[in-house]
């Protein structure tokens, strides 16, 4: 039986990618570039799997199980609940947050219900005057952000991305702006080649990470484990490690 704590992992299929998440720059309707976006997968066990596939840390797998999904405003810090960060005034959410699901048909759900949100262009975004006071939920339907979601502040009325909390009683996580899966997807495919097919390697073969002993100058492979980082800046020079992680990722074993 495979190892439920290694590569592979079950929940990463591409029917199973719930959403994705995207670095905006904050204050700013601009993408930064370069980024590889983050997925969120699951299957029907409850477990959400996060890849995590560019970061200053490193590359990392997270699991957490039946985490509560909440988009919200705002920055986090994931040292803390998330009501412990509403209190604070660091977030607000989307929705009531005794609606937020924890199983992956009632996530289905909520990104399908956000979809259908009032529709708005990049213009509009950035000349809000004209959007009627009563919608505080929207989505861009062009440009460089068509698929984000975006909501106003209670206060200054402007509107902000929507980002994605994800946590359990265990351990919370503040994530960036919230996308669709289609929406993630199509950035893999106009920006990232084959990435997101390697990725999907994690779901299928044991994956490995190269470990040079010195004492022996004979190089180690070990399999890849969720609540790990591997090559994280600390490893690899910051200019270097975009180059270093697409090539390991494309040595996925298929």
């Amino acid at each position: 039986m495979p190892d439920p704590n290694s590569t592979p992992f079950p929940e990463i299929l591409e029917e199973n990618l719930l959403y994705g998440t995207m670095i905006v720059h904050p204050g700013t309707f601009f993408l930064r570039q370069p980024q590889i976006p983050s997925l969120y997968f699951m299957g029907y066990n409850g477990r959400l799997v996060r890849v995590r596939p560019y970061h200053p840390d490193g590359f990392g797998i997270f699991t957490k199980d039946n985490p509560r999904i909440i988009p919200h405003i705002g920055l986090g810090n994931g040292r803390g609940t998330f009501e412990q960060n509403w209190e604070f005034g660091l977030v607000q959410p989307t929705f009531a947050v005794e609606d937020h699901p924890t199983s992956r048909v009632d996530i289905d759900d909520l990104i399908s219900n956000m979809e259908a949100f009032h529709r708005i262009s990049m213009k509009q975004l950035h000349e809000p005057e004209g959007i009627p006071d009563d919608i505080g939920t929207v989505q861009v339907i062009d440009g460089e952000l068509s698929g984000f979601f975006f909501q106003r502040d209670d206060t200054t009325r402007k509107f902000n991305v929507i980002n994605a909390y994800d946590g359990n009683e265990e351990r919370s996580h503040f994530g960036h702006a919230l996308v669709s899966a289609q929406t993630v997807k199509e950035y893999y495919s106009n920006y990232l080649g084959h990435i997101f097919e390697n990725l999907l390697a994690l779901g299928v073969n044991t994956q490995y990470f190269p470990v040079f002993n010195r004492d022996t100058s004979r190089v180690a492979h070990k399999p890849v484990l969720p609540n790990h980082q591997y090559y994280p800046q600390t490893m690899v020079p910051e200019d270097d490690q975009l180059d270093v992680l697409l090539g390991w990722i494309q040595s996925f074993e298929t």
